[in-house]
């Protein structure tokens, strides 16, 4: 876990600024939805993840299943589409 490295690149034309708006939108409406809230100290091992959040923001192995699978559906569209585009350019 201490080898992972937070990568992120500027946004360097519209494109791009546009998909990081986009990307941000979704992400921040999925969080609200479903109860999650990132906690920096959590993530950098400070704090004790079972004593870190209550309430609504607690993560449950359940909340974090339905987040999985929704990220996970989300992050194979791209590629779906992708593929479509593809195929249909051979005709």
């Amino acid at each position: 876990m201490k080898d992972i490295v937070i990568a992120h690149r500027d946004t360097k034309n519209w494109s791009d600024k546009l998909a990081l708006m986009a990307i941000t939108i979704m992400r921040k409406g999925f969080d609200l939805v479903s109860g999650y809230k990132h906690d920096h100290k959590i993530a950098m091992g400070e704090k004790d993840p079972a004593k870190g959040q209550r309430g609504y923001f607690a993560m449950t192995p359940n909340k974090w299943l339905v987040r999985f699978i929704f990220l996970e559906s989300v992050a194979g569209v791209p590629v779906s589409a992708l593929i479509l585009f593809r195929y249909f350019e051979t005709y």
